[in-house]
């Protein structure tokens, strides 16, 4: 039967009907059309607890609600007996994910009715789990249904059961949860919540006052997601609740659904606090304006603190967000499968995208602390996942190792300095040019003493001093940006906050090629010298020589920085 079209809009078409009870057979679409997206109705689901899955050939213009969750969340609670229902994966397996919660699937259908919507976009559901070509296509056109959707209801604890406030949860350190959290254009978060409708707050930031709306009465709420991650930096939310009997009431909730922050705080201490969260926050509360290089920088800053169970998933995950499309088919291994444990071929492949598309590399600077990548210096090393710590980890030297996050700073790039990241092009050879603004340095034992000295130490403890202009150049000291501390406190910038810049060596085995070595922070002496002398030159920046160890970060190292 083909679709049928009424005032321009194309219906979809009714491709498989499911009615989810203890016991029931797994969900299984049918036959199907490949290229075509797929919506459950969620007036059939409420009233009958059918699930009509339909499909169409584009993205319906009527609107609908996408759900993101972490496939495997919170265990359900002791004596929980509630209705839920698994999928159909491949090799007639289940899929791997937990079985869905009846209840929660028809709250977010509630949410989305409430908004005069009825379709609803869930991945288990309408991709087809047993078919890898349309999860393939589906993948590729996922940032588009991301974002042409309504708005994103997101689930922390999974589709199991309802995860309260105070509850942690594994949501904001998955991959795949960052394209979902940004790319809607509103982001609520659904949870167990028994106080109604109210006013809400985070604690430490009055001034945001917004909304939390009960669903289900006794049951569950919806907020906005800035609340709830401004609310997990700053000790908590205040809300005032509807209810007459304790109107106007202030009432207080811990929230440590994405985090647990210290309990008390000193905004000195807000750069290392929850820079994951913070780093989402930024970007939900519109503290950077999207489509800017500093929204882009943060998007970068989040992706290096999530994992993924594919390291390539890292880039895919995030791809459609800098509005560039990769094919995971270009990137095999020997034998012709996708190399999924490989993610420098991916990101080299998606900056060339961006420098030609007329982007800037926004991705310098975002782990200041951390060594390079060596084969794509200007990148910090890519973290792993390690299920021993079960936590994302970066390999240092000596079997050392750091969590992901304790080599990210808690900021933002300052928009009040107007100065770019820097340019770019790509070669004929497919080579990176970056044109950046430079001083001519060499490393030195000691900053020389007497008038005109002019040194700066960088994150490896090493000094740098402006080089005599007489001789090669060996190494050059050029200008990042200057980062802000994202907090409710305003106070001088402290430590390695502020005005920061990056070293360049002169790669000895490629006489064309530099390599990113460190960051630093200006100092005002050198600052003004730079300012004064500094000029652009277009340098490749590429990988480390292929001789050269990757820094010494040794154990006296990671004491310094206190990691």
């Amino acid at each position: 039967m083909a679709d049928a079209v009424h005032n321009g809009q194309v219906d979809g078409k009714l491709v498989y009907t499911y009615r989810p009870i203890t016991g029931a057979s797994r969900f299984n679409v049918g036959s199907c059309s490949y290229k075509h997206y797929r919506f459950m109705k969620c007036s059939t689901f409420i009233k009958q607890g059918l699930i009509d899955l339909y499909e169409y050939r584009e993205l319906p213009v009527a609107g609908y609600v996408i759900i993101s969750y972490v496939w495997n969340g919170l265990a359900p609670l002791t004596g929980d007996n509630q209705i839920t229902f698994e999928v159909l994966g491949d090799e007639n397996r289940s899929k791997g994910a937990q079985p869905i919660s009846v209840e929660l699937l028809k709250s977010a259908c509630q949410a989305a009715v409430q908004k005069q919507i009825d379709l609803l976009w869930l991945d288990q559901l309408c991709i087809k789990q047993s078919d890898n070509i349309d999860k393939a296509w589906q993948m590729e056109n996922m940032h588009d249904i991301y974002k042409n959707s309504n708005f994103c209801i997101v689930f922390p604890g999974g589709l199991r059961r309802f995860s309260n406030l105070s509850e942690e949860t594994q949501w904001i350190d998955r991959g795949w949860t960052l394209q979902e959290a940004i790319a809607p254009p509103n982001v609520q978060v659904m949870f167990q919540w028994t106080e109604g409708s109210c006013d809400a707050a985070p604690d430490q930031w009055l001034t945001r006052r917004t909304r939390i709306n009960a669903i289900m009465d006794q049951q569950c709420a919806i907020a906005p997601l800035s609340l709830l991650l401004d609310g997990t930096l700053n000790k908590g939310i205040k809300y005032w609740p509807d209810r007459e009997e304790i109107a106007e009431k202030e009432c207080r909730q811990p929230v440590n659904i994405f985090g647990r922050a210290p309990d008390e705080i000193a905004p000195a201490d807000y750069p290392r606090i929850l820079p994951n969260v913070a780093a989402l926050a930024i970007i939900a509360q519109k503290t950077v304006q999207p489509g800017t290089d500093s929204y882009y920088h943060t998007i970068w800053k989040s992706t290096l603190m999530r994992t993924t169970k594919y390291r390539c998933d890292v880039i895919f995950s995030v791809m459609g967000l800098f509005n560039v499309s990769l094919s995971p088919s270009h990137f095999t291994d020997e034998n012709g499968r996708l190399d999924r444990n490989d993610c420098i071929r991916p990101a080299m492949e998606l900056t060339k995208k961006i420098i030609e598309g007329g982007g800037r590399a926004t991705w310098l600077g975002i782990s200041p602390l951390c060594p390079p990548c060596p084969q794509l210096t200007s990148f910090p090393l890519f973290p792993r996942y390690s299920p021993a710590e079960r936590a994302l980890i970066v390999d240092f030297p000596k079997n050392r190792w750091v969590r992901a996050s304790r080599l990210m700073i808690n900021e933002y790039v300052n928009p009040s300095f107007k100065f770019p990241f820097p340019a770019g092009a790509i070669t004929k050879q497919g080579d990176m040019l970056l044109y950046v603004k430079c001083l001519s340095v060499a490393k030195v034992v000691s900053c020389p003493q007497g008038e005109g000295a002019c040194c700066v130490e960088d994150t490896n403890g090493a000094i740098w001093c402006q080089q005599d202009t007489g001789g090669s150049p060996v190494a050059y000291a050029a200008i990042l940006c200057a980062f802000k501390t994202y907090s409710p406190f305003n106070f001088k910038a402290v430590g390695f906050e502020g005005l920061r810049g990056f070293i360049l060596v002169k790669n000895r085995t490629y006489a064309r090629s530099w390599y990113l070595e460190s960051y630093f922070a200006f100092n005002d002496e050198f600052l003004d010298r730079w300012f004064k002398q500094a000029r652009y030159m277009p340098l490749h920046v590429g990988a480390h020589d292929p001789d050269r160890e990757l820094h010494n970060y040794v154990e006296d190292r990671i004491t310094r920085l206190r990691l």
